[in-house]
C-alpha cells in the first residue's frame, strides 16, 4: 500500500504555515501532524517548569529558549522532532534549524516555503527562502492576499501541482465556486 504523500511548511513565523497545515486537514481531508513545537512542548514545559499548554501557548514569548531547546533536543538526530511529527500524521511545520531542514526534506514530497509579505524575519529560522527552493523537492507560496484567496491557492497547490487526491469540504467547494459534489 502506497503511504500517504508528505507536506512540510517552512518559512518566518506568522507567515501562516500552520494555517496551511490546519486548512489542509479541514477542508482536504489530509492528516497534520502538529508542528515541532507542538511536539516538543512537554519537554520545553518540564525545562521551563510550567504546565504544557501554558509553555506552548507562551512559545512566542520564549523564542530563544525554544530554538535552543528544541536544537538540544534535536542534538543526536536533526530530524528527531520531525519524526514525532511523522508518527501521527503527514503535514508538518515548524522546522526552525538549517540543519533539521536538510535532514527532514528526505522525509517529505514536498517542502513549501511561505512567503507572506509584511511578516519579518525570525531569527529563530536559519534557512531561507532560497535553501528551500534549492530543494528537489521544495517550492514556495504566496500567502498575499485574503484569507478565503490563500485557501483557494492551497487547494490548486495541494491538488493540481502536488496532485494530492483531496475530499473538498463544501466550504472549499464553494471557494472555487462548485455547488455540487465534484469529483476530484
Amino acid at each position: 500500500m502506497e503511504r500517504n504523500k508528505r507536506v512540510l511548511f517552512v518559512g518566518w513565523g506568522r507567515a501562516g504555515k500552520d494555517e496551511a497545515a490546519k486548512f489542509a486537514e479541514s477542508h482536504l481531508g489530509l492528516r497534520y501532524t502538529g508542528s515541532t513545537s507542538w511536539a516538543a512542548k512537554e519537554s520545553v514545559a518540564s525545562a521551563l517548569g510550567v504546565h504544557p499548554q501554558t509553555a506552548y501557548d507562551e512559545r512566542h514569548n520564549n523564542r530563544q529558549f525554544w530554538k535552543d531547546h528544541c536544537d538540544w533536543m534535536r542534538r543526536g538526530d536533526p530530524a528527531f522532532l520531525v519524526k514525532l511529527c511523522l508518527a501521527t500524521g503527514d503535514i508538518c511545520t515548524g522546522c526552525r534549524d538549517k540543519v533539521e531542514v536538510l535532514a527532514a526534506a528526505p522525509l517529505f514530497d514536498h517542502v513549501v516555503w511561505v512567503d507572506r509579505p509584511g511578516v519579518p524575519e525570525d531569527f529563530t529560522v536559519t534557512f531561507t527562502r532560497e535553501d528551500i527552493l534549492a530543494l528537489p523537492n521544495g517550492c514556495a507560496i504566496h500567502n498575499d492576499g485574503t484569507l478565503e484567496d490563500y485557501h483557494a491557492k492551497l487547494i490548486w497547490l495541494f491538488r493540481d501541482i502536488f496532485k494530492i487526491p483531496v475530499r473538498l469540504s463544501g466550504y472549499a467547494r464553494e471557494l472555487l465556486g462548485y455547488r455540487d459534489e465534484v469529483p476530484v
